[in-house]
């Protein structure tokens, strides 16, 4: 439509005293952009700038993911000198109407491009479309079987047009964006309104009202389920920021100005401007809407306006939030000084807090310990922090409106650790190190200082360091006793041997000091003929993922992953240049791949794949741009058309994604869910079977140990050994599906596949050999154990994937087991045709271990130990158990150990228990290969499920929501 009218001249006033320009144009060469971790920015994009900051808005392009149309701010940086890279760390911020639609952009207005010295403003004029990031009226349908809605329709278009106007002038901090929404309808649109926010790169979430009072990330939860207040929304990175702040609203009551109110789901902020009662607003009946307060009420012809700023920052965050406190009308003085200790200016964070105990701004010093920062008038609490020294507070620091304060800090010597890892021979290796406090940390960070949330850290640890391959790392501590540990993932020995009982090598911190460690480490396991692969990982590509590549590369180095396979949400990410930066070829491989991230019909991965040009790499477009989403099918269907050749399409956590989300009957292969609460193609259901067509067995690999849950292995075993049972049997996969550094570790749990000679080693890995693997299931997966199993009959054996022919009567299951020195295993369960406990009533299968059908005891502290190199041992056990057979059998192994100690800090979790597990060796007993799977019969005989009756549809409770929020899978 026609640009919405608005009159622009209040937004249009200089700033005072400012100095430089402004402008807005087309990038029309790469040095017009930004740069940085997270840009996105292309030539066709529009770039806003001045003096102070710089904005990219997006071309009219679809692109899946969070924000899916252009027109949007996807990259923000300070203006920095000639020469310096950007630092953009924004993924991207759109508009997010009735819960469900978003702008699609139709035409772009330059309507002052800031030659005349003042203000230059950009104006992009769209329609809604759905948004398909967001379906949670399709989530509610899901779980109560079609019967469970909102209020809200969601699924109707509103016939709103809206321009987003971009206003940059001359001294400004960041862009003033006025949302103007034209009710071209004939009846009144009353739709909550707000934004989605996209984080973007390494970002620490600042909020001084939220639940932490400063820096922090709470996601949304069954436990939370409130929203969080919105007086402004500020994101830090290392090396710059970005922050959102809407324009108060004087109709909410709060001890700030405050805009609306936000949750958090998956790294993405989602706002409701001018409401502070999202529940109430989220359920509220079709009756009361039209009065309801804190939403957008339009009426037909008539034009609404919501502002809100996008400001950037640089290093030091105080510059932003300073603006952002100016912005929100709060009266403001300086404050600012120098931290000196006894060697020299100090380099900490600086922190101002209220009476409550609220981070209201921070302040970082640099190389000369210089501090600024604009704080709300009133007594504060300054306290400065780093790492490497003990803290130090100004408390009852009167800041007066328009004052100029000085207040000095006087801190105490900087301390360290420097720590070389070297192998068995001398030579350095990769590893990670862990420090953990020997009783309480003596400098633990709060709120205040740093994000204390999102990533750990665990307990008492007061540090988790992954090296490069110098094996090389200077560790800021600040004065005390701690306990190091050196380690290198769950195929190579401890740095002390005793860690994992003691915790590490007791050390004594003192305050200007650095102590210098060597540790010694080896690869004690002997995994020739296979290599490790994670086939689920995130890094800064995936919006709820603040892990730079670079860092990521550096965990899976540290965590001994031979193969780092990328798997950002719908972004195909190529680790290989990153790998060869840091100069770690020799240690670790890639391969390329995709997590393609419905948000309510599940989560698939596919690799290897091939990246292109496009802003998110080729991903494909599963939501189908304004018509359906694709089905399943045609998910598997593109992974192998994309990769003609040999490619692993994986089904990833399938209880709470694609199981799940399509009620499915694994052991039928049928569907129960309505297409179309999907926004899929409504089918009609099988005459016979009931399918309605969104099982599809198109995939080749599953997701059976995500993380480190057993509760979650076994279930999910259940859904396994039924399609194993009728003579599905795609291969079953063990991943970290990592988002974070320590809270969910690279590589833990793991895959190994057994590989032939010339593909097996990292220099010779070839990822379409890999994938043949993967789908001829010569796999295991493990959180520890690494072994070979084969099932003999005479001089005749088969292996993983394998079909051994053999006379009835009775196999040799046999397994080489090893493990480091440190672990310890203590049960050998088999399963072979099993029938019982598995779920086969169509009941979800149990969390509990499941009967086995030979349970083995090990006495781990018998197996042979072997020194691999001097100090250095592993630990062997080969197992030979008689397995009868009489008929056509599978056998799966399942190797545990819950009695020995635990696995930290090897694992970043001091719960952890080794748990391995193989894909299975088949028997064909009659002759005829594998072909009478034991469970088949049983499938084609059951009755058919019928999709649920459609019945009256019952609005949805905090309860259903809470109930939702336990049985989905957002990451």
């Amino acid at each position: 439509g026609t640009p919405v009218d608005v009159d622009l001249a209040p937004y249009l006033d200089p700033v005072p005293g400012a100095e430089g320009a402004a402008r807005v144009f087309v990038a029309a060469a790469e040095a017009d952009l930004i740069g940085g971790p997270a840009a996105m920015g292309r030539i066709g994009d529009h770039v806003i700038e001045n003096e102070r900051v710089r904005f990219v808005v997006e071309a009219p392009e679809r692109v899946i993911g969070p924000c899916p149309y252009g027109g949007n701010l996807i990259d923000a940086d300070v203006r920095r000198p000639a020469g310096e890279p950007g630092q953009d760390a924004l993924g991207e911020i759109c508009l997010f109407v009735n819960l469900a639609q978003t702008v699609a952009p139709d035409r772009y207005d330059i309507l002052r491009d800031g030659s005349d010295g003042g203000a230059a403003v950009l104006a992009v004029t769209g329609h809604l479309e759905l948004l398909d990031f967001v379906n949670v009226p399709g989530l509610l349908a899901g779980l109560g079987g079609g019967a469970l809605s909102l209020g809200w329709d969601t699924e109707t278009l509103q016939p709103l047009t809206v321009t987003t106007f971009y206003i940059l002038r001359p001294g400004d901090q960041g862009v003033r964006v006025i949302t103007a929404l034209r009710n071209d309808g004939s009846e009144a649109v009353h739709n909550p309104i707000g934004h989605l926010i996209d984080s973007g790169g390494t970002v620490d979430f600042f909020n001084p009202f939220g639940p932490f009072g400063g820096f922090g990330y709470r996601g949304l939860s069954p436990e939370a389920l409130s929203a969080d207040p919105l007086v402004m929304l500020a994101f830090q990175s290392p090396e710059s920021g970005h922050a959102y702040v809407p324009r108060p609203d004087p109709a909410l009551n709060f001890a700030a100005p405050l805009g609306g109110s936000y949750v958090s789901v998956s790294g993405v902020a989602v706002s409701l401007l001018g409401n502070n009662n999202v529940l109430p607003t989220l359920l509220a009946r079709p009756g009361v809407q039209a009065n309801l307060p804190g939403i957008l009420h339009v009426q037909p012809g008539a034009t609404a306006t919501y502002e809100h700023w996008y400001l950037a920052g640089g290093r030091d965050p105080a510059v932003m939030l300073g603006a952002a406190w100016r912005l929100l009308g709060a009266e403001l003085g300086r404050v600012s000084g120098t931290l000196t200790g006894p060697d020299g200016p100090a380099a900490m964070h600086v922190t101002a807090l209220d009476a409550e105990g609220h981070a209201l701004i921070q302040a970082r010093s640099g190389a000369d310990g210089r501090y600024a920062m604009d704080v709300p008038a009133g007594t504060v609490r300054l306290r400065a922090w780093s790492p490497d020294r003990a803290p130090v507070e100004q408390v009852g620091v009167d800041i007066a409106a328009g004052g100029d304060a000085t207040v000095d800090f006087a801190v105490g010597p900087a301390s360290a650790i420097r720590v070389h890892i070297r192998r068995a021979d001398g030579s350095p290796t990769p590893g990670k190190i862990t420090v953990s406090c020997d009783g309480d940390c003596p400098n633990f960070p709060t709120a205040g200082d740093r994000d204390v949330t999102l990533d750990g850290p665990l307990g008492n640890t007061a540090a988790s360091v992954f090296t490069g391959v110098d094996g090389e790392a200077l560790i800021p501590l600040a004065p005390g006793t701690y306990k190091v540990a050196v380690t290198r993932g769950i195929t190579w020995s401890v740095w002390p041997a005793d860690a994992v009982t003691t915790g590490g090598e007791a050390i004594e911190v003192v305050a200007g000091a650095v102590n210098e460690l060597d540790a010694e480490i080896e690869a004690v396991v002997d995994t020739a003929g296979a290599l490790s692969a994670d086939f689920h990982v995130h890094a800064i590509n995936s919006p709820d993922s603040p892990v730079p590549n670079d860092e990521r590369v550096r965990t899976f180095l540290g965590e001994g992953v031979d193969i780092l396979v990328s798997t950002d949400h719908d972004f195909i990410t190529d680790f290989a240049p990153t790998i060869q930066a840091l100069g770690a070829g020799a240690w670790l491989g890639s391969m390329v791949g995709l997590e393609l991230t419905t948000f309510d019909y599940g989560h698939y991965n596919g690799f290897p794949l091939v990246p292109d040009g496009s802003r998110n790499g080729g991903a494909y477009d599963w939501a189908g741009g304004p018509g359906p989403g694709k089905t399943p099918a045609e998910i598997f269907q593109w992974f192998r058309t994309v990769q003609p050749g040999d490619v692993v399409a994986q089904v990833n956590h399938p209880d709470g994604g694609f199981f799940s989300a399509v009620a499915a009957d694994v052991l039928r292969g049928t569907s129960a869910t309505d297409p179309t609460l999907f926004r899929l193609p409504a089918t009609e259901p099988d005459p016979v079977t009931g399918d309605t067509g969104l099982w599809d067995e198109g995939f080749t690999a599953f997701e059976i140990y995500n993380g480190l849950s057993r509760g979650g292995f076994w279930t999910i075993m259940g859904y396994w050994l039924q399609m194993v049972g009728r003579g599905f049997h795609p291969t079953a996969t063990a991943v970290s599906d990592t988002h974070k550094r320590l809270s969910s570790q690279a590589g833990t749990p793991r895959s190994f596949v057994a590989l032939p000679a010339g593909a097996d080693t990292i220099a010779t890995f070839d990822p379409a050999a890999m994938a043949r693997a993967v789908n001829a299931g010569r796999l295991i997966g493990t959180s520890g154990p690494f072994f070979r199993l084969e099932v003999r009959q005479g001089e005749t054996s088969a292996g993983l994937g394998e079909t051994l022919a053999a006379a009835p009567g009775e196999v040799i299951v046999r397994l080489d087991i090893q493990t480091p020195d440190w672990m310890a295993l203590d049960t050998l369960r088999l399963y072979a045709n099993v029938s019982e406990g598995i779920g086969i009533d169509q009941r979800k299968p149990d969390p509990d271990p499941i009967p086995a059908t030979l349970t083995v005891p090990l006495d781990w502290a018998a197996a042979e130990r072997e020194e691999v190199a001097p100090g250095h041992f592993r630990r062997r056990l080969v197992v030979d158990t008689v397995l009868p057979v009489e008929a056509d059998a599978y056998v799966i192994a399942v190797l545990t150990g819950d009695d020995g100690p635990g696995m930290f800090p090897v694992i970043h979790n001091r719960g952890a228990r080794p748990l391995g597990y193989s894909n299975p060796v088949f028997i064909d007993v009659d002759g005829g290969g594998y072909d009478h799977p034991p469970l088949a019969d049983l499938a084609r005989s059951q009755p058919k499920r019928a999709r649920p009756a459609a019945g009256p549809k019952r609005l949805a409770t905090e309860d259903d929501l809470r109930t939702l929020l336990e049985h989905i899978h957002l990451d």
